[in-house]
């Protein structure tokens, strides 16, 4: 009789392991691997690429903000929405370029900040497909969805949502946030558009403009698009 209870105890046995009961270093070795191909799967998406965001769904946020911007521009032309995204054409070209080696790291750096410079050549070093795809792609459309205008010009800053088209494949997006430096928009930032909340922050205007805006009943209504500094 006590040799068949052995029997069933180690039968017992043997059927937890086999449904993952086991020894925790096996099971930690499982799921250390899991959680390895998870990230690996996570960042495979995040190079990719998430869904695009729905042109409507940037209309919305970038129709008000180049209508505030217009007002700032009326006294500070550097906020003017032409010269905006002419600035942002001139540097994704420059990165397309340092991209295809055209060119050099030097000439790059004068519409770059030192940490975004250096986060791009981290990408291009993990061969990120993203960035990539970039230097085959055409600019399709510069959509300025956020600018801070308060406070000294070293804050100053504007967000433009870029789509380009590349030769196959979905279209590429990006937010790309430009800092005021001198006499020119460097780009500071490079953000994936499913990983930031660019379409949902407010705007920000220097306080006298706000006021203005407050006081006359047709532009009242801009200001649920932004905010006094």
């Amino acid at each position: 009789m006590g040799y068949v209870f052995m029997a069933i105890f180690a039968g017992a046995l043997a059927f937890k392991f086999f449904l993952g009961g086991g020894d925790s270093s096996s099971r930690s070795g499982v799921d250390r691997r899991k959680l390895r191909d998870e990230e690996r799967a996570a960042s495979k998406r995040r190079r990719s690429g998430g869904p695009n965001v729905a042109s409507a769904k940037i209309d919305a946020k970038a129709k008000p903000t180049v209508k505030l911007l217009q007002v700032v521009a009326e006294g500070d032309d550097f906020f003017d929405p032409k010269f905006l995204r002419d600035s942002a054409q001139n540097v994704f070209e420059a990165v397309q370029d340092f991209i295809d080696r055209k060119l050099g790291a030097d000439e790059l750096e004068r519409d770059i900040v030192g940490p975004c410079f250096d986060k791009l050549e981290d990408r291009l070093a993990d061969k990120d497909d993203r960035i990539q795809r970039l230097k085959a792609c055409e600019l399709d459309r510069i959509s300025l969805v956020h600018f801070a205008a308060a406070g000294e010009v070293k804050t100053h800053a504007f967000s433009a949502l870029l789509t380009a088209q590349p030769e196959r494949g979905k279209a590429w997006q990006e937010v790309w946030t430009f800092r005021r430096v001198g006499k020119r928009w460097k780009l500071a930032k490079m953000r994936f558009i499913e990983e930031c909340d660019v379409l949902q922050e407010q705007n920000v205007l220097p306080s006298a403009v706000a006021a203005q805006l407050r006081k006359d009943p047709e532009t009242r209504a801009l200001m649920d698009h932004a905010t006094s500094g």
